[in-house]
This record gives C-alpha cells, sequence and structure tokens, in this order.
C-alpha cells in the first residue's frame, strides 16, 4: 500500500473480506449491506484526500 499508494500520493485503504464468507448472492449482498454505510460516511469526508505521511519501514531500505 506505501509503495503503490502513500509514495505517490493516493489515498488508499484496505479492505479484506474472506471469500468463504461470500458464497452466494445473498451473502455478497450482507457483506454489500455492511460495507456501504462505512464507505459513505468516508466519502462524506472533505479532506480525505489529503495523504498524510507517517513514515514507514519502507524508507529505510
Amino acid at each position: 500500500m506505501y509503495k503503490h499508494g502513500t509514495s505517490i500520493g493516493l489515498v488508499h485503504a484496505l479492505i479484506k473480506v474472506r471469500q468463504d464468507l461470500i458464497g452466494d448472492e445473498a451473502e455478497a449482498e450482507d457483506w454489500a449491506g455492511r460495507l456501504a454505510p462505512i464507505l459513505s460516511e468516508l466519502n462524506a469526508i472533505e479532506d480525505l484526500h489529503v495523504v498524510r505521511h507517517y513514515g514507514s519501514k519502507v524508507d529505510e531500505s
């Protein structure tokens, strides 16, 4: 994420959902229902596009 996002100024996030929890359309809809409010709230943040650098061990190599 640092190399392909932060270091080049892209705001990014990682969301990992186990594939075995999405076995059919109903389970996919369930996860969409869980994630949609979170993503909508994040989208409403005005300065979400601002990249803040906190450093990384990647910088040390």
